[in-house]
């Protein structure tokens, strides 16, 4: 193992002990009913939901009693970031009375993006796992998710015969903001800055009813093949659950400033999602496919070299 490839390892495993620590340790209680109960010279304590447990909250945090207090005062449904093990209140995130600035207009523009693309539909959780460990983990520093996504997706078509699809996740302001406040005080957190996050995703057959499973991999981050609910509550962190509704790629979201910033300021979400075929590398792709009508049918040479100059030794 070589200097480089050491180091990007042990980084590696010290950023997923990390994130890991934050799921297990915050989750979000979201309540209209949350009472004070009492408070000392260093914390208040309350109850926020109907199961009795009592949760404190230390004065120091000036910026969070504030919110605590407008949330108390309101009787609104407020999300309550909470450290189970702990019974610590972390952050009070506040539901904004605005519209959501995004509008989308549902999936006619998912349906023109996957027409004519025929996913590969696997025939168990054994074949997505199968082909999981055969993904390449070796990368150069400074690679990118969605290298990475390239990569692997070109690579199960390639030895395969797979038609995979990308899954990308997109972070707003909101989220941003609450988890970084977290951040701010709390040991052990890091602070947020991804726009997106993308890893290519297959179909796997149910094997006790009709239909198929989205099963995303992604061995940078995660050890086994996941659903999407899973895959989005890894990287939600302390938001796992939480609904990230789907962008209409008609929308020019990354081309258009305007449209770019709804999306990443919109009150009411903590994230998106957008789904596509294995063709297209980043979002910007996929926008500029719809702003030209030059839609992908294949593995562009261009985004192919980008990727590959972050593989770390032979396919």
């Amino acid at each position: 193992m070589n200097k480089t490839y050491r180091f990007k390892f042990y980084l590696f495993v010290i950023t997923i002990f990390l994130v890991f620590t934050q799921m297990l340790q915050a989750e979000v209680i979201q309540s209209n009913n949350a009472v004070k109960i009492s408070e000392d010279s260093s914390r208040i304590h309350l109850r926020l939901d109907d199961s009795g447990k009592v949760y404190s909250l230390y004065k120091k945090y000036t910026k969070i009693v504030e919110k605590l207090q407008l949330a108390l005062f309101s009787k609104k449904t407020v999300d309550y970031i909470i450290e189970p093990q702990n019974a610590e209140l972390l952050n009070v995130v506040l539901h904004s009375n605005e519209q959501p600035i995004y509008q989308s207009n549902g999936s006619a523009g998912i349906d023109r993006l996957f027409q004519g693309y025929r996913p590969t539909g696997l025939t168990s959780m054994f074949s997505a796992k199968d082909l999981f460990q055969g993904l390449h983990r070796k990368f150069l520093w400074g690679d990118q998710c969605y290298q990475r996504a390239e990569i692997w997706a070109k690579d199960m078509h390639d030895q395969k015969n797979i038609n995979s699809m990308k899954l990308y996740l997109f972070y707003t302001k909101k989220f941003e903001d609450a988890h970084n406040e977290i951040a701010s005080y709390k040991k052990g957190v890091r602070k947020h800055h991804w726009w997106f996050h993308t890893a290519p995703y297959v179909l796997v057959k149910n094997e006790l009813e009709p239909g198929f499973t989205e099963v995303v991999l992604d061995p940078e981050f995660l050890k086994e093949p996941v659903t999407v609910r899973e895959w989005l509550d890894w990287f939600l962190m302390e938001f796992r659950g939480t609904e990230c509704p789907m962008i209409d790629p008609s929308i020019p979201f990354m081309t258009d400033d305007m449209e770019r910033f709804k999306l990443f300021h919109d009150p009411n979400h903590y994230c998106f999602i957008l789904k596509a075929p294995m063709y297209y590398m980043q979002p910007v792709d996929i926008d500029f496919a719809y702003r030209t009508q030059r839609f992908h049918f294949g593995f562009r040479a261009d985004d192919l070299d980008m990727a590959e100059k972050k593989r770390m030794g032979k396919k």
